[in-house]
């Protein structure tokens, strides 16, 4: 199935146009924002490709974020598939911790992955429970929308039908 990507200039954002529409996208940055606010991270939300769907950084950061969206998909891609290798499903939590800064990739769902991006002040233990409460909105934002793409997608007794034929 191919999926269409659509870019909105005055938003900075890329969306799958079967998956969210601007609203849901709008809920998802506005769940970043007020769970990020006053951490002192720069956080954003990537799809599977590496596209950033949302985002929350600090004015100063300085850092690429499409880079680093694409290199946390790529990072996501390498350690699941390091997983099933090891026989696990999967590592959904990764924290990259170097001398002043601290990464941190967790995969929301099969769409969706969270990158934070924090310094040393940053307490891991205030962030992790921040992180927690942030992949639940957006994993409702985002089934909310599949469910609705997917009770829109075929008109009552017609899923049967195509799969029949």
């Amino acid at each position: 199935m191919k999926r269409d990507m659509k870019y909105d200039d005055d938003k900075n954002v890329f969306s799958r146009a079967c998956d969210l529409n601007c609203g849901q996208l709008e809920k998802i940055s506005a769940v970043l924002e007020q769970e990020m606010v006053g951490m002192g991270v720069t956080a954003l939300i990537a799809d599977g490709s590496g596209n950033v769907v949302a985002q929350h950084d600090r004015e100063d950061c300085g850092y690429d974020l499409d880079s680093l969206a694409a290199l946390a998909s790529a990072n996501c891609a390498g350690t699941d598939f390091m997983a099933r290798c090891v026989g696990e499903n999967g590592f959904p939590l990764r924290f990259i911790r170097g001398r002043r800064k601290t990464a941190c990739i967790v995969r929301i769902n099969r769409e969706f992955l969270l990158v934070i991006v924090s310094d040393s002040r940053v307490s891991l233990g205030s962030l992790r429970g921040k992180i927690g409460a942030l992949v639940r909105k957006v994993k409702d934002i985002s089934e909310t929308a599949r469910d609705m793409f997917l009770h829109l997608s075929f008109p009552p007794g017609q899923a049967e039908m195509r799969v029949a034929e």
